[in-house]
């Protein structure tokens, strides 16, 4: 934050680090992440929202060294961060090391933050694309989540985790187990990016679902969309509920555990939330999300005019495009 090497190999040698890296998580590995990437960007219609996280090769490529300051001089700026510190210290020897190291650093301009908002989605978006590594096809359908807010954002995580957390889930359960039209299920609120903490503008509940070669995608969907109008017709089971909230209290204790995850939390807490110390309240926040919260919710949200559906589907294969999808 204090001050940063501008020089042509510096740039070069760091472009090349992300460049490998969407290589090698993205280009040369079956999916290639499409339902973190390319569903966002079919899902939404705002640049920051819809804008590939990783960053396209042509514009990596286009950034120079005036772009990377300008950047830096704008955003690396200690009005603009939160620091954590956690572990076995003294609050007064810790601010006394903050205020040594960062004290000095002058505040700098940080621009407005973009503008967020996006119209309402009013019908399906169905696409199908090829895949030159994947040796079955399959989904990512994505819900468009409402605006964060500490009681929704509590409620959708719940539903998520109803929905795919692990081989228990009612996705699972239904899709492979029951139906046997999926092999793999996956996904939730803000995945694979993040807890449902760690996201402040529009985010998407995403599903990801490989099927089996010999069936079609609107196969597929068909037997997921009982699964989703089931739980917003009558909501969860008691012990069903019961079972997925200790799991997510579970979870978010072991996570409050590691020192390095603990004091993520905090940061994440008290940038997006503006109140670190709610990382203490989570476990109350899902104990108190009910049946018929989860009811309301996937009814009112998880509709299909609310949703995008990708079709992903190995190249050379017969594709299952709807009506209105169209072939990438």
């Amino acid at each position: 934050m204090k001050t940063l090497d501008f020089s042509a190999k510096n740039l070069e040698n760091q472009r090349n680090v992300v460049e490998e890296e969407v290589r090698v998580n993205v280009m040369n590995q079956p999916y290639g992440l499409f339902f973190a990437i390319d569903l966002p960007g079919k899902a939404w219609d705002t640049y920051p929202n819809a804008h590939n996280f990783y960053g396209d090769f042509k514009d990596l490529d286009a950034a120079n060294l005036k772009d990377v300051q300008s950047f830096y001089e704008h955003y690396y700026a200690p009005n603009n961060a939160v620091l954590a510190v956690v572990g076995d210290l003294k609050p007064d020897e810790i601010f006394q090391r903050a205020e040594k190291y960062f004290g000095a650093i002058a505040q700098r301009q940080v621009p407005p933050k973009p503008d967020l908002t996006e119209k309402p989605q009013t019908a399906e978006r169905r696409f199908t694309q090829e895949d030159k590594l994947a040796t079955l096809p399959a989904l990512g359908i994505g819900y468009r989540m409402p605006p964060k807010t500490l009681r929704e954002s509590v409620v959708a995580a719940v539903t998520g985790e109803l929905l795919h957390n692990g081989q228990a889930s009612r996705l699972y359960q239904y899709l492979v187990k029951e139906k046997q039209v999926a092999t793999q299920v996956d996904g939730g609120v803000n995945w694979p990016l993040g807890t449902f903490l760690e996201y402040s503008g529009p985010t998407l509940m995403t599903s990801f679902i490989v099927y089996p070669a010999n069936l079609k995608g609107n196969d597929v969907i068909a037997a997921y969309d009982a699964a989703i109008e089931s739980l917003a017709r009558t909501g969860p089971q008691p012990e069903e509920l019961a079972r997925v909230r200790n799991k997510m209290r579970s979870d978010w204790y072991d996570q409050l555990e590691i020192p390095v995850s603990r004091a993520s939390a905090l940061a994440h807490a008290a940038l997006l939330d503006s109140d670190p110390m709610r990382v203490f309240s989570v476990p109350d926040e899902l104990s108190h999300v009910t049946a018929d919260d989860v009811r309301a919710f996937a009814a009112k949200y998880l509709v299909k005019t609310n949703r995008t559906i990708i079709d992903r589907i190995p190249a050379g294969k017969p594709t299952s495009a709807s009506a209105n999808g169209e072939k990438q």
